[in-house]
């Protein structure tokens, strides 16, 4: 994120300086139309990378279709159609606009996915745990590490089954429950 907020904020603040390494300085009318054009079509770069970084999240993770699907989206499914809508309505400001819209979209869809890919993660620590551990769940076993104790704070536990919750009952332990992260992991 930090990577594409430097960049975003100079062009924001230094558009003009910038946009004249490219034209003649004393070509006034262009230098305005260059840098109203520039700010607003990288208005919403910053989450166009967000984006960006979840597609590659979906390639390092072997899910090339997911990575592939993300990445086409952005140009694919929203710029250029928006591309051809916008101006219809909007004229100038509609094509400089199909841009920023586009990355909001595919932000959107991005987090949509990436939501999706960490409650499929959690699910996945407790199948793990069953497979490296005999069938036991999370709470069994630190419960035969002699780790449930009236000591013991557990974060989130979100999948219990019955019988984990009345085992952390009879043991003393408590969860630490955190309401925003919790809807995001069920």
């Amino acid at each position: 994120a930090v990577f594409a907020l430097i960049p975003y904020l100079a062009v924001q603040i230094f558009a003009r300086p910038i946009f004249t390494w490219f034209v003649d300085a004393s070509n006034t009318k262009l230098i305005d139309l260059g840098v109203y054009s520039m700010r607003r079509f990288l208005l919403l770069l910053p989450i166009g990378c967000g984006s960006i970084l979840v597609s590659q999240y979906f390639q390092s993770i072997g899910r090339a279709p997911v990575a592939l699907f993300l990445a086409m989206t952005r140009q694919l499914a929203f710029q250029v159609p928006l591309l051809l809508i916008l101006p219809q309505v909007f004229g100038y400001d509609g094509v400089l606009f199909s841009g920023p819209a586009g990355d909001a979209l595919a932000f959107f869809v991005a987090c949509f996915l990436m939501q999706r890919e960490l409650k499929r993660l959690h699910k996945c620590e407790v199948e793990e745990c069953r497979a490296a551990h005999g069938g036991m769940t999370p709470v069994e076993w630190i419960d035969k590490l002699g780790l449930l104790t009236p000591k013991t704070i557990l974060a989130h536990a979100v999948h219990l089954t019955d019988a984990d919750i009345e085992r952390i009952r009879e043991r003393g332990a408590v969860i630490a429950h955190m309401p925003n992260s919790n809807r995001k992991l069920c």
